[in-house]
């Protein structure tokens, strides 16, 4: 278990924002981007060459979620994996492409059902589970754990069939929704944008249009804005807007970006 917090106590009080103590279960990983010089062939062999390498280490899947809640100035209690998940991205610095994708493993130990019971109380204003599909989050834990979870429960999911998930506010990306083969019988689902913005029972929220120098982190910051708005207003239209203006703040700077109370203090107040 992990306890991220915002560390700026003024400006969590003094905020538009009511301060949350959300529990998040699901896998974690670290993500190792690899910027560098990119050039098409190698001379000895057909495949593309990478140099001048500037290494950045940034949080990801449950993590992720967790360190951009506490950057909005609230608790997230996380329960993942202790076993380390490492995700190496290749990229060329110059153009943003992703050149290749190496992951150390690809599954982790089963979630303890005792650990996650010790930790269960009313005191959580949410529930998140940030299910990768990597062994963490099997069906029949969550079987089992879904109705002892604090409600509402916010899901991310790579499974297909997920009417476990019964319920809960699903959030799946526009690809990822055409691959699940199985639906719970009562469910929201928000469908995220490769570019941003996101619908809702065929109702298009489109984001903002400006200039967009990264798409890094664009679906967790809307993720995290829409959980936070919704917990506050119950209104999932109200709080797919907020989502949207909070991963429009990460498309404007270059690489990983937590969106603080300070990027979105004007728009919190417009949306009293």
């Amino acid at each position: 278990m992990k306890i991220l917090s915002g560390s700026q106590k003024s400006s969590i009080m003094n905020s538009p924002m009511e301060r949350f103590k959300i529990l998040v279960v699901g896998e974690s990983c670290v993500y190792r981007y690899h910027f560098g010089k990119h050039r098409k062939f190698n001379d000895e062999m057909p495949a593309p060459t990478i140099s001048e390498l500037e290494v950045h280490t940034f949080p990801g899947l449950a993590t992720d979620i967790g360190v951009r809640l506490a950057a909005l100035g609230h608790q997230a209690v996380l329960v993942s994996n202790d076993d380390e998940i490492m995700k190496d991205i290749f990229v060329d610095k110059k153009s943003g492409y992703h050149l290749l994708h190496v992951e150390n493993k690809t599954s982790c130990d089963s979630c303890s059902q005792k650990k996650l019971k010790n930790i269960i109380s009313d005191e959580f204003d949410a529930t998140i589970i940030v299910d990768n599909n990597s062994g963490f989050l099997s069906s029949t834990f969550l079987q089992k754990m879904m109705p002892k979870l604090p409600k509402p429960i916010f899901v991310e999911t790579k499974k297909e069939k997920i009417s476990v998930f019964e319920g809960c506010i699903i959030k799946l990306s526009e690809e990822r929704s055409r691959q699940v083969s199985s639906f719970p019988l009562n469910y929201e689902l928000i469908v995220t944008l490769p570019a941003g913005g996101a619908y809702h029972r065929g109702i298009h929220y489109p984001a903002s249009v400006r200039e967009v120098f990264d798409i890094q982190g664009l679906d967790d910051a809307f993720f995290v804005g829409f959980i936070v708005r919704y917990i506050e207003t119950s209104s999932i239209s109200e709080s797919i807007e907020f989502g949207n203006v909070c991963s429009e703040k990460v498309t404007q700077h270059r690489g990983y970006y937590n969106v603080t109370l300070g990027d979105v203090g004007v728009e919190l107040k417009d949306y009293r």
